[in-house]
């Protein structure tokens, strides 16, 4: 690469940058010596910090797309007071279409707004009883011992349920809603009838369960 990369994130993005290239910089001095190369990965690679708001902020705005951001709420009140990392959601708006991605997120207001005539939300989605069948069947077997509780606790609190999914879909006013991050995904095949029929109380838009490589 020749060309600058900008990486915007949320908090701790430009410090996991610097992390990259600190990790890289045995390979950069090598190439520097032994091909001659003059440029620099930390000229290149900058990392930005995208402030967390409940009102959206711009990211990037240039002739092909706009990109906003909000906060969203994968991260709790009580979380939220002992750490300064947060999570967002992001907006991107082109001349012919809208696409929103919630990220890990509990139903969000911020989210909602940020979303508001979008023509598509991807959100992850959880379908909560297996959910909690396959958690219990993994504890059983050792799988978070050292505090099922709270992981539990983050699981239930922190993620989309399929009836909150479709109820941030209606109340954006979203055309279509893409399951994406599904849970418990591949830990109890599901079938996609069983995502949607809880999103689908709420959305009466069309609602596409997400597969890997599959092309919108």
């Amino acid at each position: 690469r020749v060309k600058p990369t900008a990486i915007y994130g949320p908090w701790g993005t430009n410090s996991l940058v610097e992390a990259a290239n600190h990790f890289n910089e045995i390979n950069t001095e090598i190439r520097v010596v032994d091909e001659a190369r003059s440029i620099m990965p930390k000229d290149l690679f900058k990392g930005t910090v995208v402030p967390a708001s409940a009102q959206p902020v711009s990211v990037v705005s240039n002739e092909a797309v706009k990109v906003t951001a909000v906060e969203n709420t994968h991260f709790l009140a009580d979380s939220k007071a002992k750490m300064p990392h947060r999570s967002l959601a992001y907006r991107f708006d082109t001349k012919d279409r809208s696409i929103v991605f919630a990220g890990d997120t509990n139903y969000s207001d911020n989210l909602v707004a940020l979303a508001k005539g979008a023509d598509m939300l991807v959100c992850e989605v959880m379908e909560v009883e297996a959910t909690q069948k396959k958690f219990d069947e993994r504890v059983k077997k050792g799988y978070y011992a050292d505090n099922p509780q709270g992981v539990w606790a983050h699981i239930i609190g922190a993620h989309t349920s399929t009836v909150d999914a479709g109820r941030m879909a209606a109340a954006a006013g979203v055309k279509t809603l893409v399951f994406t991050h599904v849970i418990p995904g591949a830990l109890a095949e599901l079938k996609d009838d069983a995502y949607i029929k809880g999103a689908a109380e709420h959305f009466k838009g069309k609602i596409i369960v997400g597969k890997d490589q599959m092309v919108l």
